[in-house]
């Protein structure tokens, strides 16, 4: 929802691409996003083969709700590290993303 959020509208492809995941898991995501009211589909005019996809506004609302919650989240997940154990971590996940 984020990658949607900073883009706009993304295809279904490309989306999936972006996040990580593989074709199936990926409209099991987005039909569950849909189901929710969060995540609305359109043909993309320009192939009909693709899907567009882009958030409603209780998912651009969810979305801005869990970015401000993020921060604190994440300091509360870091809080059994010591500080250079948590720049560890970090570092060793900016790796992989």
């Amino acid at each position: 929802m984020v990658k949607l959020h900073e883009y706009t509208e993304l295809s279904q492809n490309l989306l999936g691409r972006l996040v990580g995941m593989d074709k199936a898991t990926m409209q099991g995501v987005v039909r569950r996003l849909k189901d929710r009211g969060l995540v609305d589909s359109r043909p993309d005019p320009g192939d009909a083969r693709r899907t567009l996809l882009s958030l409603t506004l209780d998912g651009q609302r969810s979305v801005a709700k869990l970015m401000m919650n993020g921060p604190a989240v994440s300091r509360e997940t870091l809080k059994p590290l010591t500080p250079a154990e948590q720049r560890q971590l970090l570092e060793l996940l900016s790796k992989i993303v």
